[in-house]
């Protein structure tokens, strides 16, 4: 096919070969036209590129002698201005000649008056002269004269001197008695003050010394039984538990070794485990603050670290730091927060702690309040402090471990508590205890706390087993009546008891709290409930629960 369409072109060729030659004519001519109108082109924009080279050249010059006549033209304002100033200084210099030649002329009258002045001053200094012989005769004599009466002022001068020094000796010795007379006026004066002086330390000494015998029969009248004499002035109120949100629960019992510290502290971290309801729905968890009141630091011990403890003690921050505070400055002037250490592991648990000196500021303020009474009861600062909003608001519990001892912490606790639980081991010797301890307190509810209720008897270091051995269950049970009998009504003895448990041991050395052993928690846990119900049966209602 495409062979016969070569054949066909190749004919076609040869039968118009006039056409095809005309045809390529044309072609070759337009295609000179086209290379001849580029030569062209190209030469007129070399020459357009040189003209406006040159244009530019061009601009540049004039722009060059724009700015030499700009140049020029300043040059002469400037001269022009220099011509001004010197004709300026020209016109100042005829002024100024003068000026000068009209000083001249006065000079030289002047210089006339000098020269009369001169001849005058010459015919009085010719006068002069002459007088001036005259006087010096008239000198000498008086020379001779001044001479003689000199040798005689200087006889006379002489016994001046003699006289002087004769007056200087009596003044000095007129001085010497003036001196001795005036030390021993100051010694007089000096002893007159110092015998009034005496004389009023004599008597202020007798006013204390009749006041201090006073003060010592005042004490002696309550034949040992200082904590119960009635209040000094008036104490803070107490303000009802339905008016706060804090529950204040005091461990205590006189009697040592039953595991105060060990309950305080684990049911105080249950507690804070527990979250609160409140109208039945869950809140958040609970507050607790727990005070250390035993100088002996075992609740600090067991809840705070050694280096806790050691910063607590480089700030001073101890229980008897606040205690001397609130009783030597008021305690309006403490701060609870700055003695506050949050518990490691339990973090709604707060402890004050205490150390060896809370003992000695114990003393020093019962002996204050002993020979000071009307300066402040110090028995209701526990009270005015706890009760105050910072801490019955913020808190859901305040739980206080009390000492085995009658100390002023102590009597503070009972105090500011709504209510106190008693450890007891059910053994013979420690429940014996028991009644003493109830005796105590109803002692002091007369005057120092109304308030106060007993919410009752806990067990503890019971024998390992889920019920009470024969022995312990007897005298546990044998505690009721003596209780009553003093307590004059029944007293709770807890359902839940606390058993012996190894981890008991090893949490105290470790210095931490036991509820990390699961059987012990489950034992904590149903006291706490138990508490939460004794509680809420005693206020006769249900303000707050706990999931």
């Amino acid at each position: 096919m495409a062979a016969q369409l070569v054949e066909s072109a190749i004919e076609a060729v040869r039968q118009n070969a006039e056409v095809v030659l005309a045809v390529a004519a044309g072609l070759a001519i337009a295609l000179l036209g086209v290379v001849a109108f580029w030569l062209g082109a190209s030469r007129r924009r070399r020459q357009i590129a040189r003209l406006a080279e040159e244009n530019r050249s061009m601009e540049k010059s004039l722009a060059q002698a724009q700015a030499d006549g700009a140049a020029a033209h300043r040059q002469l304002s400037v001269q022009e201005a220099e011509l001004r100033r010197l004709a300026t200084q020209l016109d100042t210099l005829r002024a100024s000649e003068a000026e000068l030649k009209a000083r001249l002329e006065q000079a030289q009258r002047h210089n006339d008056q000098l020269g009369q002045e001169h001849a005058a001053l010459a015919e009085q200094h010719r006068v002069l002269s002459e007088a001036r012989g005259r006087l010096e005769g008239q000198v000498q004599t008086l020379g001779e004269e001044v001479h003689r009466l000199r040798t005689e002022v200087e006889t006379k001068a002489e016994e001046i001197r003699t006289l002087r020094q004769e007056c200087e000796s009596l003044r000095k010795a007129q001085t010497r008695l003036q001196h001795a007379g005036r030390r021993a006026k100051s010694r007089l004066l000096r002893a007159l003050t110092q015998w009034q002086s005496a004389d009023k330390e004599c008597l202020a000494l007798r006013e204390r010394n009749k006041e201090l015998t006073q003060q010592l029969e005042a004490v002696e009248k309550f034949d040992g039984k200082i904590w119960e004499r009635p209040p000094t002035g008036s104490p803070p109120a107490f303000l009802p538990a339905q008016d706060r949100r804090a529950r204040i629960l005091a461990f205590s019992n006189l009697k040592g070794g039953v595991g105060k510290t060990t309950l305080a502290a684990n049911l105080a971290a249950m507690l804070a485990r527990q979250r609160r309801c409140v109208q039945g729905q869950s809140d958040e968890k609970c507050r607790v603050l727990l005070v250390d009141l035993d100088y002996q630091g075992s609740l600090t011990s067991l809840c705070l670290m050694p280096s806790d403890i050691e910063r607590v003690r480089s700030e001073k921050r101890f229980m008897d730091r606040l205690l001397c505070q609130a009783a030597q400055m008021g305690c309006a002037t403490v701060r609870l927060q700055d003695y506050y250490r949050q518990h490691a592991a339990v973090p709604g648990l707060w402890i004050i702690p205490a150390d060896e000196n809370l003992a000695e500021v114990e003393n020093q303020v019962m002996a204050r309040w002993l020979v000071k009474p009307a300066e402040g009861d110090l028995r209701f600062l526990l009270r005015e402090l706890l009760h105050a909003f910072e801490v019955a608001q913020h808190y859901d519990f305040v739980i206080l471990d009390c000492p085995p001892r009658l100390t002023t912490a102590c009597v503070n606790a009972y105090a500011a508590a709504d209510y106190v639980m008693v450890p007891v081991i059910p053994d013979p010797t420690s429940t014996e205890a028991v009644p003493r301890q109830l005796r105590t307190l109803c002692n002091h509810r007369r005057h120092l706390c109304p308030d106060l209720a007993v919410l009752g008897l806990v067990a503890n270091r019971t024998f390992p087993r889920q019920e009470m051995i024969r022995r312990e269950r007897e005298t546990w049970e044998a505690l009721r009546d003596p209780c009553r009998d003093v307590w004059g009504r029944e007293v709770y003895q807890f359902r839940t008891f606390i058993r012996q448990k190894p981890a008991f041991h090893d949490a105290a050395r470790d210095s931490r709290l036991a509820i990390t052993d699961s059987e012990i928690e489950a034992m904590f846990r149903d006291l706490a409930q138990e508490v939460l119900e004794r509680i809420e049966i005693h206020e006769g209602r249900r303000p707050v629960s706990f999931a």
